[in-house]
């Protein structure tokens, strides 16, 4: 019976450690998201998705290729 306890025991504590690690683990990622969106939408305006890819230095739009690009309708694009 003490070899079960003992056994017991051991399970008991290193599933708290998985736990604790996880919870470690889950509680960075999620800073990382919420800095990921709150700077995020501070960088987001109109003109990023209207405007075509400015020249090198200077500001303006960046996704509209990207957005027409990674839209499942691209074939469509590619086909015209």
């Amino acid at each position: 019976m003490a070899l079960c306890d003992k056994r017991r025991r051991a399970n008991v504590i290193y599933l708290g450690l998985c736990y604790a690690a996880t919870a470690l683990g889950l509680s960075w990622l999620v800073i990382i998201l919420f800095e990921l969106i709150v700077q995020g939408f501070n960088g987001l305006s109109f003109s990023v998705f209207t405007q075509m890819t400015p020249p090198p230095g200077q500001s303006g739009g960046l996704l509209n290729e990207s957005v027409v690009w990674a839209s499942p309708s691209r074939e469509w694009f590619l086909r015209r």
